[in-house]
């Protein structure tokens, strides 16, 4: 039993589960406008979140310099060490077979992601990140992921209405499921964050998801109105993130978040194959 524990958090601490949950979030979005999973795509962005939430961490935990990177690789297991070389060169494999034409898109996504974890930015004459500057950490986040796993699998549909309110779908999805992390970070966050919950109160920034939700669901209506039993499926996605919603308080358990609340795109790629496979 202790095995399983052990390797349970291994899943979830080393960002396999994260990873996991942008490559199902990719398939969701290949599947509603193709039908079909192109899987370079998905493979791409499980290489390249593995590595990109591991740099986020490096930043987090130390001062940014060469000297505080080489100590926390110096604390790195030789399993994470190993997960990270096979990232890099998951990364350049999938990389060369997408090819460079298609990369142009993660452009803005990657400068998101760099100043969301290195204090360049100034606020009140202070250097910090889109993390620390007040009220940008969740609508970077919906913005970066809304590119990695609906503009950047899906650019040849750029021209065309049903891309971008996909894309608007899944940023406001995303708006959702970072709440439960922020209501569980009132106890360690600064309160210059000001983040939704630390403005207007937990139970107000519920209401709000819950309102985010509603219209999630709204767009499922006008983006895919011929196809009801997808309309279900996007329904279905809605209520479990509600529940998770519901849920989440600042005595949280310790995984309720960082596993339960990202899994949601996993089972939504789940509901959405299984549909297709029947179909």
């Amino acid at each position: 039993m202790q095995f399983f524990k052990k390797l349970f958090a291994f899943y979830v601490e080393s960002n396999l589960h994260v990873s996991i949950a942008g490559a199902s979030f990719t398939a969701v979005s290949l599947l509603y406008l193709e039908g079909k999973i192109e899987g370079l795509y998905p493979l791409f962005v499980f290489f390249s979140t593995l590595p990109g939430y591991h740099f986020i961490r490096i930043v987090d935990k130390y001062e940014y310099g060469e000297e505080s990177i080489g100590n926390f690789l110096s604390e790195l297991s030789i399993e994470i060490i190993s997960l990270l070389v096979i990232s890099f060169f998951g990364i350049l494999y999938v990389g060369s077979r997408i090819g460079m034409s298609q990369m142009w898109i993660l452009i803005p996504a990657v400068l998101t992601t760099f100043f969301y974890a290195v204090p360049i930015l100034k606020y009140k004459g202070q250097k910090v990140t889109l993390r620390t500057y007040p009220r940008l950490k969740l609508l970077s986040i919906a913005f970066t992921w809304s590119i990695v796993t609906v503009l950047f699998p899906l650019q040849e549909y750029l021209g065309e209405k049903v891309l971008w309110l996909l894309a608007l779908q899944r940023f406001l999805l995303i708006l959702v499921l970072v709440i439960p992390f922020d209501i569980r970070d009132l106890k360690v966050d600064a309160l210059s964050l000001q983040t939704l919950p630390q403005q207007i109160g937990i139970k107000r920034t519920k209401a709000f998801a819950a309102f985010f939700l509603l219209l999630f669901i709204g767009i499922s209506f006008i983006r895919i109105s011929n196809a009801v039993h997808l309309v279900i499926i996007d329904a279905c996605i809605a209520l479990i993130s509600f529940y998770f919603l519901f849920r989440a308080n600042i005595n949280q358990s310790k995984y309720f978040a960082s596993f339960w609340v990202e899994a949601v795109p996993i089972f939504w790629m789940g509901f959405v194959g299984l549909y297709f496979l029947m179909t």
